[in-house]
């Protein structure tokens, strides 16, 4: 989540006194210490009260995120949670996509690299349909890898799709993530296998079932945009 506009006062060393910080200098900051911590990321949203119908990744790449209509056009406009800011989904017809690029696949038909995800989210109560939550597949000839909440069990999945056999592997937590604000991410250790991935909730591995269909070798490096709903 990011900080909204607000004050911070700090001692400087070379000056008599204290001095005041904008709240654009106290996210900016926030931002660098996240990505001093992430490393290589690939991508970072935070949520922004003043975007409209486009954002900034937060990343050093700084790749643009086009919502599917104005962000106060929303549902449920965008609106302050604590120190930060908050986006709902409405699950249908609200999401924000961000082009093809190559980091932001990680196979190329032969082999798969390590790659992890993690994000803040309150998922809504369990329905009959699967809520995306991050995924990089546009249809279903363009499929890479997914992370969403499960149909009717509210469980965690993550999944990943080698297109190109008509194959995936999937890892799935062991119980529902609920309906309160949560921690949830995944991590791959690149080899092939639905042993390597795994599911976490608020910092814990929660994953207990392993699944997938086909021969599984690789994902694709396909056109598919990245899309967060």
């Amino acid at each position: 989540m990011t900080t909204p506009a607000r004050s911070d006062v700090w001692s400087s060393p070379l000056h008599q006194g204290t001095r005041s910080r904008t709240g654009a200098q106290v996210d900016r900051q926030f931002l660098q210490d996240l990505l001093g911590v992430l490393g290589d990321c690939r991508f970072l949203w935070v949520p922004n009260l003043t975007d409209t119908t486009t954002s900034v990744d937060g990343s050093r790449y700084a790749a643009t995120v086009t919502w599917s209509e104005t962000l106060a056009a929303f549902d449920t406009p965008p609106a302050r949670l604590g120190a930060g800011a908050m986006v709902d989904f409405n699950g249908t017809d609200e999401e924000g996509d961000t082009p093809d690029a190559d980091r932001l696949s990680f196979g190329d038909g032969a082999a798969d690299q390590a790659f992890s995800s993690v994000m803040v989210v309150k998922p809504g109560a369990p329905t009959a349909s699967t809520q995306s939550l991050v995924a990089k597949s546009d249809s279903l000839s363009a499929q890479e890898w997914e992370l969403d909440v499960q149909t009717g069990t509210g469980y965690l999945r993550v999944g990943l799709i080698d297109e190109s056999a008509s194959a995936r592997i999937e890892r799935l937590a062991g119980a529902s993530v609920g309906t309160a604000w949560t921690m949830v991410g995944h991590t791959y250790d690149g080899s092939g296998s639905a042993a390597g991935l795994h599911v976490h909730q608020d910092g814990a591995r929660s994953d207990v079932t392993t699944d997938g269909a086909g021969t599984y070798v690789a994902m694709e490096n396909t056109a598919s945009a990245l899309h967060v709903a």
